[in-house]
């Protein structure tokens, strides 16, 4: 009698409900990694990309995908296929570096898994700056079609100490630099202090031990131990983690890849890579197009997207401040030698002003 209770359609329910051990009903999972729209929109532009960068950043969101539908079959190797995603992401920048013939690139090997998880260590580091300027963050937008190319617009008031709204667009993505020390002699930033942080964050001696440390976990997940057979337990924020890793280091190496030519801060985080790896010895990191005028614009200025009254400016222009507790906290405005921003409603073929 009981046991036809516990099986009878109408009863089990109520059983289920009213024993304390039965577990809450598990909730609705997608079957599919629930992508962002923005991610899904750099594994697009990935596939408009060329050779064995293409081919690393498609394995990067495959290894996502199988991770999300392993998650909670097999954990560990779920786990795993997460870290190869992250891995194949950093191994696209790694052949984007190395297309593009940058200094230095030749060091890194697409096999090393310290090398490949090097980078995103880098990422944070950059972003504490970033941050710690107070700085607004920039807008970042991604092409649709064609060659994929990104494009960012800077808030150029902010900068400058403007009360009028001002965009600033860059050449290319990252065409800017960094600099620390001071007003009279800046030094390219090469973030040392930041690493410091994180490996002290860590527990670690230096910010490669961490970084070897976060290598080996792949290893973990596959072989026994004197303590026993590996178990990995997660939820799906790790899973969810790994894709935004995966997203910034295959947009990178859309950046890199969209021009030929060397941008600055990729020169400088590579320098700043290779630095932290202790891998720079005879290499020459060339910083000097960030002082040489050149006959293209380097920085398009206008108050909205859009707007066809707008400035262009060919030569560098020095916006120096220094970071304190309340921000970034600008040092002098844009300098009316350097450029003189003003508007107009003239149609656009009338509208741009050249600034030498």
């Amino acid at each position: 009698m009981i046991r036809e209770a516990m099986v009878s359609p109408a009863v089990a329910p109520i059983f289920r409900v009213m024993t304390p051990e039965a577990p809450p009903p598990a909730p609705k999972r997608p079957d599919d990694f629930p992508f962002a729209e923005w991610q899904l929109g750099i594994e697009d532009a990935s596939t408009r990309l060329t050779g064995r960068v293409r081919h690393c950043a498609g394995n990067a969101f495959l290894h996502l995908r199988k991770a999300w539908r392993l998650h909670g079959v097999d954990d560990e190797m779920s786990a795993f296929h997460a870290i190869t995603a992250e891995e194949e992401a950093a191994t696209a920048l790694i052949q984007a570096l190395k297309a593009r013939r940058y200094a230095g690139a030749d060091r890194l090997r697409p096999w090393n898994h310290v090398h490949k998880s090097a980078f995103w260590p880098l990422v944070e580091a950059v972003n504490r700056v970033l941050v710690a300027s107070g700085m607004p963050a920039p807008k970042v937008a991604l092409s649709r079609f064609g060659k994929p190319r990104v494009s960012i617009r800077i808030d150029v008031a902010a900068m400058a100490g403007s009360p009028e709204p001002l965009w600033g667009e860059p050449d290319h993505p990252l065409n800017f630099l960094i600099r620390a020390g001071a007003a009279s002699a800046p030094l390219v930033h090469l973030f040392e202090e930041q690493f410091a942080e994180l490996a002290s964050e860590s527990g670690t001696g230096s910010l490669k031990a961490r970084i070897e440390r976060e290598a080996n976990a792949r290893n973990e997940l596959l072989y026994a131990s004197d303590q026993g057979c590996p178990r990995a337990s997660f939820d799906d924020d790790m899973l969810m983690n790994r894709a935004n890793r995966v997203c910034v280091l295959v947009m990178l190496a859309i950046i890199v890849m969209q021009t030929p030519e060397h941008q600055l801060f990729v020169t400088q985080c590579l320098e700043s890579l290779l630095r932290m790896l202790a891998s720079v010895e005879g290499i020459d990191f060339d910083y000097s197009s960030a002082a040489v005028p050149v006959e293209r614009q380097l920085l398009t200025i206008c108050r909205a997207p859009g707007e066809p009254a707008r400035i262009s400016l060919r030569r560098p222009v020095a916006v120096t401040g220094r970071w304190g507790d309340g921000g970034y906290v600008p040092k002098q405005p844009l300098r009316p030698t350097s450029a003189s921003v003003g508007f107009d409603d003239r149609p656009p073929a009338d509208a741009g002003q050249e600034n030498d």
